[in-house]
């Protein structure tokens, strides 16, 4: 589907239309505030814009279940799905955030049984639930069935009811739409003093701002600054695929619900969509992103394809053995063995691999033992196919063994990234501003949150063999001990995994993925409702100044889609044209081997965006996957520098038609995939400690002294060949009700 006639301006535009977007718009749609507005005669004017059919999204994909504490097979308590949630992140959770999902989880999901979600059912009717990795009942004991779950299907469940829901609302979507960029204007006319901020629940001013329903001051609005270094959102501008028409699309509020980044890596769950967009949007607004160095590895990806066995296949009696057909995860995690959480799980197989306990992939056995086996053959046939359909097929169709009978070659696999566009628990984009003698790179409105002004790690500190050391420098202040404020971005919004509101920390529990999505999705759309209820599109009361307002973002979006619209005519033009800002391709830097668009070190062309694609993936799962260290993120940046960023500089279509013409968008996917690669491998450098999905080779300890702290990256997008510059500042972590301990499974 594709809107009839685009509206002068949105009250909200919705990217993405997974689970996040999905619940974002129907959070927004069935709030009280725009019930009364709908009472009063005005309609909000929203749009989804997806680059796929929505049902296609990668939540269908979701196959264990969605964590909650509502204790249908045994007993359970949320602070317990509190606790793990904490544990599980490796202590880098904002702990505010964290006590609302694990506290409205049993609302979530029996709100999503009540709109039709088919979940699988206990012998008395309830809701069946599973065990998942992490979870455990009285704060780290026994494991517990906290998982509930639809078969091995739960996402397709989801996705197809809120897709329906969503329908049955009549919120207009814009299908196969692609958006390239993500348009902030500044506000210079603002007359409020541009330097207020909450800190406390009290402005600067002595004015009183109740955070109210469990948010910090931080989620309250606030005036934009005067002097031009803020700003507020715009619109968007997005390619129609089917007619190959670039798009302006004014709109007041916007909310990004792109989903993750797994594309990535060459061995990866993700569907081939997820290329990060949301993520290389903001980035390139000039945005910061939030813990983008953790990147999740599934232990339990298909040998050489990537494709998930869920989780569940554990969960039900699935044991991971080595060479020698030893259960090693007894070894690794003696209380939890293969239901540890992901990350302990990932590293113990990689441990196993590198001693030489690995097995190859039975579709080449003499190929390179980097797999490991699962052995579902003690679980029950029948109880299999009837649990785990999907594992099943997936084994079958790709592996031609049966699980039953055969032990499955695996390894992990590229499945969630933790890090992301930096919101609050209500959706609101934001920027950290740092204190302590740095310049702020503040865009937006100030404020401060009062948790987030001071390191209140109380717990053990330096944690494992980190070194506690600034070395040698005294005038460096450690990353754990910068503060600062929270700098909001008026109207724009995130929610789902492309953002970061630090729910899952360095390691996300499973199960914890949908339920992010839909309960922050949700109270995203809680928070846009009340935004426009302040100053709809429609209103009757609407004067002169309400439109003169408009033009400066209407103005901002225009001048994006006409950039926009020249560029793809370049694109479009062939291999010798150059783009407004980009070398022509042969003008720009090219391998060392003197071959523009070639690699050096394998001799595969990369003159279209898939081979592209492919390289970078095999770069970065030698650098980052599982494990890392100085040399091999070294490693791969020279070789962006010198291949990667030369050759996606010279991209260009070859075929002339912008309708329906997938290479240009794939030329776009790669370029966000590129600036992506930069910001998670100076990330991933800067943090010199192991800390869940990191483990850096070189820094093997935890380190809570120095790095109890988020990272806060924001780059700069080179500028044709020229690599790309980034710089980092560091957000404490909000410490509630739980020091850190050391974490053992």
């Amino acid at each position: 589907m594709s809107p009839k006639r685009l509206e002068d301006m949105y009250d909200a535009v919705i990217v993405g239309a997974g689970a996040a977007g999905l619940s974002a718009a129907l959070g927004l749609l069935r709030s009280p505030e725009i019930g009364d507005l709908r009472e009063q005669g005005v309609d909000p004017k929203i749009l989804v814009v997806s680059k796929l059919q929505p049902l296609r999204s990668h939540t269908g994909s979701a196959e264990g279940g969605i964590a909650a504490s509502l204790g249908n097979v045994e007993s359970d308590d949320w602070h317990w799905h509190y606790y793990d949630t904490i544990k599980g992140g490796d202590w880098l959770v904002d702990q505010d955030a964290a006590k609302l999902l694990a506290e409205y989880a049993p609302e979530t999901v029996i709100n999503l049984e009540r709109q039709g979600v088919a979940f699988s059912r206990t012998e008395d009717g309830h809701i069946a639930q599973r065990r998942f990795g992490g979870h455990t009942r009285d704060f780290g004991g026994e494991p517990v069935k906290r998982a509930a779950y639809a078969a091995d299907r739960i996402g397709h469940q989801i996705l197809h009811t809120l897709w329906q829901q969503c329908v049955a609302q009549g919120v207009e979507f814009a299908e196969e739409w692609y958006v390239t960029d993500l348009v902030l204007a500044n506000e210079a006319d603002s007359a409020a003093d541009p330097y207020r901020f909450v800190a406390n629940g009290t402005d600067n001013a002595g004015n009183s701002e109740d955070a109210g329903n469990g948010a910090s001051a931080s989620n309250q609005a606030a005036p934009l600054h005067a002097d031009g270094r803020g700003g507020r959102v715009a619109g968007i501008v997005a390619m129609d695929t089917h007619t190959g028409k670039i798009q302006a699309i004014h709109a007041r509020n916007v909310l990004i619900a792109t989903g993750g980044a797994g594309r990535l890596f060459h061995t990866t769950s993700n569907s081939w969509d997820l290329t990060g967009d949301g993520m290389a949007l903001a980035l390139a607004s000039g945005l910061q992103l939030e813990d983008i160095e953790f990147v999740q590895f599934h232990p339990t990806g298909l040998a050489h394809t990537g494709i998930l066995l869920s989780e569940a296949a554990r969960a039900e009696g699935g044991i991971l053995r080595n060479a020698d057909g030893e259960a090693f995860m007894e070894r690794y995690a003696p209380e939890h063995r293969d239901l540890a959480a992901r990350d302990v799980v990932s590293r113990s197989i990689m441990a196993e691999i590198d001693a030489g306990r690995g097995v190859a992939d039975p579709k080449d056995p003499d190929g390179p033992k980097d797999c490991v086996w699962l052995d579902m053959t003690g679980i029950e046939t029948q109880h299999m196919r009837e649990t785990l359909p999907q594992v099943v097929e997936t084994i079958e169709q790709y592996a031609n063994l049966d699980p039953a009978k055969d032990w499955v070659p695996i390894k992990p696999t590229a499945h969630y990234t933790m890090g992301g566009i930096p919101v609050t628990t209500e959706g609101e984009v934001y920027r950290w501003a740092t204190q302590n003698g740095q310049s702020p790179t503040a865009a937006g409105t100030e404020h401060t949150s009062p948790e987030h002004t001071s390191p209140e790690h109380t717990g053990n500190g330096n944690t494992g063999n980190g070194n506690a050391d600034n070395n040698g420098a005294d005038d460096v202040i450690a990353p754990a001990q910068t503060t600062g404020r929270r700098v909001i971005v008026e109207g724009l919004f995130a929610a789902g995994e492309c953002s970061c509101v630090s729910v899952h920390g360095a390691n996300r529990l499973g199960g914890n993925s949908l339920l992010d999505a839909c309960l922050f999705g949700t109270r995203a759309g809680h928070a846009l409702a009340a935004r426009i209820a302040e100053n709809p599109v429609d209103s009757p009361m609407a004067d002169e100044s309400s439109e003169e307002a408009d033009e400066p973002l209407i103005a901002a979006v225009d001048k994006a889609a006409s950039d926009r619209t020249s560029e793809l005519n370049a694109l479009l033009a062939g291999p010798d044209a150059a783009i407004d800002g980009e070398p022509a391709p042969d003008e720009a830097e090219t391998p060392s081997d003197g071959n523009s668009g070639t690699s050096a070190a394998t001799g595969e062309a990369l003159d279209n965006p898939y081979a592209l694609m492919a390289r970078l993936g095999t770069i970065m799962d030698r650098a980052l996957a599982v494990r890392c260290s100085r040399d091999t993120i070294e490693t791969a940046k020279q070789q962006i520098a010198e291949v990667i960023a030369p050759a996606a500089a010279a991209l260009r279509a070859h075929d002339k038609t912008a309708a329906f013409n997938q290479e240009v968008t794939a030329i776009w996917e790669a370029r966000h995939l590129l600036l992506l690669a930069q910001a998670m491998l100076d990330a991933s450098n800067a943090r010199e400690e192991s800390r869940g999905s990191l483990q850096r080779l070189d820094h093997p300890g935890r380190n809570d002294e120095r790095f109890l702290a988020h990272s806060m990256t924001r780059i700069t997008p080179s500028n044709g060949a020229d690599a790309a510059s980034t710089s980092q500042t560091w957000q404490p972590v909000h410490i509630a009700d739980y020091p850190p301990q050391s974490r053992a499974y």
